[in-house]
């Protein structure tokens, strides 16, 4: 089944068969279907709708990024907007591989280009990561906040995708109310492939431009 949606020949939006026809299809039982569409819908290949059936995804760009970088001139400052201590919710739970009531620190800040808002970044981690975090540091990308305190960060899987903006949220950016923009979701890694920060960065569509070269 991954094959054919990777291939192209289940489209985005398509309705796969029922698992009575796919068990028949590959010659397999109605459990082995059932397993294999759930891991197909935790990966993002499928989606089910309670009613309707299972539906292939419009897939997202995803690329493999340890830093987001801006240029220089750009500068580095960071406005903090609120930082606390919750328990943790399934998306960040999952993304962190932590159990279900773990307690995790939120970092909400608003990033500026030279004197202007571009960006509002979502951060979450353990909250036994960086147990005291100096408010002077705050400025700072994570990145270099991670290195003061020894922690390496290896590598990261990024997800690149439209939003539209929040009310909110454009307040924040100082741009027009229902704005679009992209949202882009991080989970980074540290030593022995442990999964250690879970960010969001939802950038203004006039403030960004992506390019990719290989």
């Amino acid at each position: 089944m991954k094959e054919q949606i990777e291939k192209g020949i289940w489209e985005p939006g398509l309705q796969i068969p029922v698992e009575t026809d796919l068990a028949a299809l590959y010659g397999v039982s109605r459990m082995t279907v059932r397993q294999a569409i759930s891991r197909l819908v935790k990966n993002g290949y499928l989606v089910s709708r309670q009613g309707s059936g299972t539906f292939v995804t419009m897939r997202k760009f995803e690329i493999n990024a340890l830093k987001l970088v801006y240029p220089e001139i750009f500068g580095r400052y960071h406005k903090l907007l609120s930082i606390t201590e919750e328990e943790t919710f399934p998306q960040v739970a999952n993304a962190l591989n932590l159990g279900e009531g773990a307690r995790v620190k939120k970092l909400y800040r608003l990033r500026y280009f030279q004197k202007v808002p571009a960006a509002i970044e979502t951060a979450y981690f353990p909250v036994d990561l960086i147990p005291e975090l100096d408010e002077s540091e705050l400025q700072n990308t994570l990145y270099e906040i991670c290195e003061k305190n020894n922690i390496s960060l290896l590598r990261a899987s990024v997800t690149v995708r439209p939003v539209s903006i929040s009310d909110r949220e454009c307040e924040y950016l100082e741009i027009p109310k229902g704005s679009l923009g992209l949202l882009l979701t991080r989970v980074v890694y540290s030593d022995n492939d442990q999964p250690t920060l879970f960010l969001k960065n939802i950038l203004g569509g006039d403030k960004c431009q992506l390019v990719f070269s290989s």
